[in-house]
């Protein structure tokens, strides 16, 4: 059986794969058009909560079920990720 993700992550490449390690489905986009199309293609997949990077979602409105996520300048750490998520669902999910 395919446990079923929650949590999605769309941001510059070099920001995947960091978030890939904390269990999240991780895709790719270079701007806010790319991110928009990808965000419309995680929500039909029923993800729950999407993150987006702040570096590729510039000046777009707020939409239910998608975070900007600030500009990733220091090292984020898993608790600090588990109360975003927190404080975005209103819930606790394990990473």
């Amino acid at each position: 059986m395919t446990e079923k993700k929650e949590i999605a992550f769309i941001g510059p490449e070099e920001y995947v794969e960091a978030f890939r390690l904390l269990g999240m489905e991780c895709k790719k986009a270079n701007n806010s058009s790319e991110a928009v199309s990808v965000s419309q293609e995680l929500k039909k997949q029923g993800y729950e909560l999407i993150f987006v990077s702040q570096d590729i979602w510039e000046d777009m409105p707020p939409e239910p079920g998608i975070t900007v996520l600030p500009t990733i300048a220091k090292k984020e750490t898993v608790d600090n990720i588990s109360q975003l998520i927190h404080k975005a669902l209103g819930r606790k999910i394990d990473l």
